[in-house]
């Protein structure tokens, strides 16, 4: 075969012709997300002394972990579930991917500042159920507003039981007085 007398082609970077400049850019993305994960384990693991390690694992209630991890991931399909029904009127959003929302949303929350984890949960509903952000945008603020409520109820029966510093017990009155007024007004836009 003569390569010698193919004519060139024009390069351009289309959908077509990015075959390899998508694989080389997936492999530095890959190594990126590798080199990345490598450092943050050796920051956090920098004073790790290892030699009681073992022992530690060794006594471990490992059933206790499998139970904690469970519930863990039992919360946040609870949590998706609440946010499916939140959505119910906008668009419709399965479990799987309402609960997936949330688990990118927390990590995110976990990676960034400024909760940025909300928009990225916000993004992600709005392409599965094809809507605008701002469509989906009212659901999350009713979700915050529920766990507010929630938060503001476990405070008040914890007071009731326990006797609690005096600056939890004005936070808590706080933090009850801005519920009531939010839920308030939120009825007053609604019933408007």
């Amino acid at each position: 075969m003569d390569l010698h007398n193919k004519p060139l082609k024009a390069c351009s970077l289309n959908a077509k012709n990015t075959g390899g400049f998508s694989t080389l850019l997936g492999f530095f993305k890959n190594y990126f997300g590798y080199t990345l994960a490598i450092i943050g384990l050796i920051w956090v693991l920098h004073n790790f002394e290892s030699n009681n390690l073992f022992q530690h694992l060794a006594i471990m209630k490992w059933w206790l972990v499998i139970l904690a991890i469970i519930c863990d991931i039992l919360s946040y399909v609870c949590q998706g579930l609440r946010w499916q029904l939140l959505l119910e009127t906008t668009g419709k959003l399965s479990l799987l991917e309402s609960t997936q929302a949330i688990y990118a949303g927390l990590f995110t929350n976990e990676v960034l500042p400024m909760r940025l984890g909300e928009l990225v949960r916000l993004y992600l509903a709005a392409k599965s159920t094809k809507k605008k952000v701002s469509e989906i945008l009212p659901s999350v603020i009713i979700e915050r507003f529920l766990d507010a409520v929630w938060l503001a109820l476990s405070i008040g029966m914890l007071a009731v039981f326990l006797p609690l510093p005096k600056d939890l017990k004005m936070a808590s009155n706080i933090l009850g007085i801005v519920i009531v007024i939010g839920i308030a007004v939120f009825f007053y836009i609604i019933l408007k």
